[in-house]
């Protein structure tokens, strides 16, 4: 991927969470994708990152994030981005 579709993927990605929409934010994982979250810590497998999405819509239904500086860092096939969420 290029750097252009790191963002693109990651501005999807907040899209698709501010929408709350568990459906499209597993189909943006591969099937056996690993995230790595502080909230959920390692999770395998598109099913796994899904129930977690469930879970943290659950906690915090007014879930929001804003991506004000467009600052990410992508190498070989990770990506990190620096948001706000309230």
């Amino acid at each position: 991927m290029t750097r252009s579709d790191v963002r693109r993927l990651l501005q999807q990605h907040q899209h698709e969470l501010n929408r709350h929409d568990v459906a499209a934010l597993a189909a943006l994982y591969a099937e056996d994708a690993v995230l790595e979250s502080p909230m959920f810590h390692t999770l395998s497998g598109r099913t796994a990152i899904a129930a977690s999405f469930e879970q943290l819509f659950a906690l915090f239904p007014d879930y929001a994030i804003t991506m004000r500086d467009p600052l990410f860092i992508c190498e070989g096939d990770r990506a990190a981005e620096f948001s706000t969420v309230t």
